[in-house]
């Protein structure tokens, strides 16, 4: 399905979206799979050695230095972790490098040919839920109820997926979580922005346990349509 352009929605959605003030901006894309996106083996290795290396992965700005660092102060030794919204193994291959056991959930199929890493689509998760002993959500859920990546339009999608993930981790289990931030906006459809209005939404019935790179005047700064800014923030599910 090609996802919409703002003007296709309807007046009640675009006024949901922009609910509390929320501006708007347009940053077009149709990022729905037409294909399996398949990574090898070798592929697998050489990002887990760069994991444990600390490097950067993606273009996330800092995100990925601070989510060493919280890490550090958080590990997931030993644990199973939920990798949400995976388009290629980077944080899977974080969390095999800091000694954890990921499962990739994503809308569309994916295929990574690495025997430390579990596949499943979200349709297939809720078919056979399980629990996680924590999450990752890096530059996910943002794009939740937009259509860019195939996913149903809802203005609260994103809300929605936070209260799915309650379910999906354990109580007291960990979520690391990076959205973009700033003053809050909706880029349609690339990605929403988060600040002052929304943050608090996400984090509704959710302990935060620490942040790394987050300054809270920058919750009013605008860094325009890219939502490079994304600090983490490690929740706790109580």
């Amino acid at each position: 399905m090609i996802p919409p352009q703002w003007n296709e929605l309807t007046a009640t959605q675009q006024s949901e979206f922009l609910s509390g003030g929320v501006k708007l901006e347009n940053w077009y894309h149709n990022d729905t799979a037409t294909h399996l996106r398949k990574f090898t083996f070798n592929d697998v290795e050489e990002m887990i050695s760069n994991a444990k290396k600390k490097m950067q992965g993606v273009s996330y700005g800092n995100t990925d230095t601070w989510l060493y660092d919280a890490l550090d102060s958080c590990p997931v030794t030993g644990k199973t972790v939920a990798v949400m919204g995976s388009i290629l193994p980077w944080y899977e291959s974080i969390v095999l490098a800091n000694g954890g056991q990921p499962t990739a959930i994503d809308y569309n199929q994916t295929y990574y040919d690495h025997p430390d890493i579990k596949q499943i689509t979200i349709d297939d998760y809720w078919k056979n839920p399980y629990q996680f002993d924590c999450a990752f959500s890096i530059s996910s859920f943002e794009h939740d109820g937009l259509g860019r990546y195939g996913d149903p339009i809802n203005p609260n999608g994103d809300i929605r997926a936070m209260k799915e993930m309650k379910k999906i981790i354990k109580k007291d289990g960990l979520l690391y979580l990076a959205v973009p931030t700033g003053i809050d906006k909706i880029v349609w459809n690339a990605h929403r922005v988060y600040g002052n209005i929304r943050f608090p939404l996400l984090f509704d019935q959710w302990e935060i346990v620490g942040t790394v790179g987050i300054e809270d005047h920058l919750l009013n700064n605008d860094f325009g349509i890219s939502g490079v800014y994304q600090p983490i923030i490690v929740l706790k599910n109580i």
